[in-house]
């Protein structure tokens, strides 16, 4: 993965599927913050070091999209033991290999079209069958490099959410879905259906 700075978290059943789905699940980040490096590559362990406190039980206002995200595919509150049985079944990576400043500071167009090529590294590495996008402007962005748009899937109040399918190498494919950033105005609630139907076919 020569164009990788930031190496993926993959949990240690992560090739088993979720939750005994069969389907492999990439959660898709935008990016991390260090403003004193702004710019400058991400080091290797970056994503590894902030999904790992996660599991461990460490608690701070970053790791709020973390819990939503967990309580969605689970569908209840969850402990912190809950922490490590999902995310050990899961894979993270942060789309964008720079480093932000802070939140609301946007990546460059260089730093975006620097991060595509290691993004199609890690789908033929990782080889995904859902990637689950934190933020609708990622999915939005990501669009064009998919192949063509999936099904319909919907939130527990009807609400339809998009779908594309990306290409993981050779003929395999991934779902990306079109989800909500689960740190910023996320219902998990409502977007635990999507999840229960997605992952009981």
């Amino acid at each position: 993965m020569k164009h990788v700075n930031a190496y993926p978290f993959v949990g240690k059943d992560y090739e088993k599927g979720f939750l005994n789905s069969g389907k492999k699940v990439l959660i898709l980040g935008h990016s991390h913050y260090n403003e004193e490096n702004a710019g400058a590559p991400c080091h290797h362990t970056f994503t590894q070091e902030i999904v790992d406190g996660f599991v461990s039980g460490e608690d701070a206002s970053f790791y709020r999209g973390y819990t939503s995200q967990t309580k969605a595919l689970l569908n209840r509150e969850i402990s912190v033991d809950d922490r490590e049985c999902v995310w050990n079944q899961l894979a993270f990576y942060n789309f964008i290999q720079f480093n932000i400043a802070r939140p609301g500071v946007k990546d460059t167009s260089d730093e975006f079209n620097s991060s595509v090529s290691a993004f199609k590294e890690i789908l033929e590495e990782l080889k995904p069958d859902v990637i689950i996008t934190w933020g609708y402007g990622l999915f939005n962005r990501l669009y064009p490099l998919g192949e063509k748009d999936g099904e319909k899937l919907f939130l527990a109040n009807g609400d339809e959410v998009n779908t594309r399918w990306f290409s993981t190498g050779g003929e395999d494919k991934a779902l990306m879905i079109r989800q909500r950033h689960p740190s910023r105005g996320y219902s998990w609630r409502e977007w635990a259906k999507v999840y229960q139907d997605l992952f009981d076919k």
